[in-house]
């Protein structure tokens, strides 16, 4: 397996872009405040520019995820191991 750590050097991100609809539903959510939609969208931009910057390749997914503003994070705790990897709570 190629992947054996969480700190190695990047090659590709997923990444998923803030979507103002979704953003609406922060309460639901347990967000404690409203986002800024602005400087959500102004944060991933930067990112994604800093993730190429350093030579990484970024994927930006767009399938929606309707009313799910979490969507943004598109990293779940994963235990990456010889014979696959195990996801985490």
């Amino acid at each position: 397996m190629a992947i054996q750590n969480s700190y190695g050097a990047l090659r590709s991100v997923y990444v998923r872009p803030p979507r103002l609809d979704d953003l609406a539903a922060w309460h639901e959510f347990g967000w404690h405040m409203a986002p800024d939609p602005g400087r959500a969208e102004h944060e991933h931009a930067a990112l994604a520019a800093e993730l190429e910057r350093v030579g990484a390749e970024v994927v930006c997914g767009g399938t929606p995820v309707a009313g799910d503003p979490d969507a943004i994070y598109a990293y779940d705790a994963t235990l990456p191991t010889d014979r696959g990897t195990i996801l985490l709570r």
